[in-house]
């Protein structure tokens, strides 16, 4: 109960974050009015990571990692009432069968939610409450921690470069919105959260055992302290890859890879730091069982990165009548006025509204354009002027 209220208040707390923020998530670059609505948020999810890291001290991890994953049908609703993010619930009338697999969101969340529970659930629990700072070192230079932990800095180095890469290739330096940059930001802050979470746990294995011996371990060891610094690190990472990720992203993608990401590395990591695979691969049943969570993993991940992209928030009428983002042409306004963002949908008037304000943005250039060229074209030959 304890994890399942810091998972609400986490996921709250990101999407009211994101609503104070309006694009921004550096709260010393926002306005009072929305500086101190951000500050609010941040508190709840802070206050919902804490109340997540006692529920690991309290429950198996299992427990705690399955009931994080409902947090994909947590943040479906809050971000479809808060921000209009459209949230289909059935697969679309049209398209062939890779769209019916891929094309709807409500597919995608219980694809996530049922494969990361069953990675979670199959995988081998740790029965140990406590390890010394020896045995703990021993662990982390193991061969498979070592290699557990290589996939999943790959894995975060690859989003973090498809970042960079989309922000260098735009001249402003501002991030399109995207299912792909999404995931992206998603993904990343699921590989740092799930070192922070590996993290954590050493740590606290150490402070048992700290506890229960009364030799300060954990404070006094380099394995104690390196623990910590890593959880600090990563943690941090986490933070501005998340909030960044949301600030510029849609919450129905960001949260859902973050959570899953993050569920599924932390449990390699566990079955490679505390050598468990061997447990996971004499019983057939949890490792297929294992295999088909990974599966569905892969899954729904696929099926949230074909969402249709929303409308850019940053694009609004007015920008559209100074200049606007040469992003927003007619023909994409029309398209997407057409029913990409669906007939009656949450988005459908704003969008509509925005292909209104470009048509007679468009319109008003061309006519200043046409009267300046008029304007400055020379007599012609013979012609009478006017004196």
């Amino acid at each position: 109960m304890i994890a399942f209220c810091g998972v609400v208040l986490t996921v709250l707390g990101l999407n009211y974050m994101k609503h104070a923020g309006q694009g921004e998530w550096q709260p010393w670059r926002m306005r009072a009015s929305r500086a101190a609505p951000w500050a609010l948020a941040f508190l709840s999810w802070a206050f919902g990571q804490g109340l997540q890291v006692i529920g690991l001290w309290l429950a198996p991890e299992s427990v705690v990692a399955t009931v994080a994953n409902g947090s994909t049908f947590i943040n479906a609703v809050v971000a479809s009432h808060l921000f209009g993010e459209p949230f289909s619930l059935r697969p679309p009338a049209h398209g062939g069968l890779s769209t019916w697999l891929c094309g709807w969101d409500l597919l995608a969340v219980v694809l996530l939610t049922a494969g990361a529970s069953l990675v979670v659930v199959s995988a081998p629990s740790l029965d140990v409450e406590s390890y010394t700072a020896a045995e703990e070192a021993r662990l982390i230079l193991g061969r498979p921690f070592g290699v557990a932990v290589g996939v999943s800095v790959a894995a975060g180095a690859s989003a973090a470069a498809r970042i960079i890469g989309e922000r260098g290739e735009r001249e402003s330096g501002r991030l399109p919105t995207s299912p792909q940059l999404g995931l992206a930001f998603g993904a990343l802050a699921g590989v740092t959260g799930a070192l922070s979470f590996t993290a954590t746990k050493l740590w606290l294995l150490l402070a048992n055992s700290s506890l229960a011996g009364r030799t300060g371990e954990a404070f006094l060891h380099p394995v104690g302290w390196a623990s910590l610094i890593v959880a600090g690190g990563t943690t941090l990472g986490n933070m501005v890859a998340l909030f960044s990720g949301m600030a510029t992203q849609e919450a129905l993608v960001v949260i859902p890879a973050y959570y899953i990401v993050q569920t599924v590395l932390t449990a390699v990591q566990e079955l490679a730091l505390f050598s468990l695979y061997p447990d996971l691969l004499l019983q057939p049943d949890e490792c297929v069982l294992f295999l088909v969570g990974i599966a569905l993993c892969v899954w729904g991940v696929s099926a949230t990165g074909h969402r249709t992209p929303p409308a850019d928030a940053g694009a609004r009428p007015a920008q559209l009548l100074d200049g606007g983002d040469p992003r927003w042409s007619l023909e994409s306004l029309d398209e997407l006025r057409s029913g990409e963002c669906g007939a009656g949908g949450p988005g459908a008037a704003a969008v509509a509204a925005m292909a209104v304000a470009a048509t007679s943005a468009q319109s008003t250039t061309r006519a200043e354009s046409a009267g300046a060229s008029v304007s400055r074209e020379p007599p012609k030959p013979g012609a009478q002027t006017s004196r």
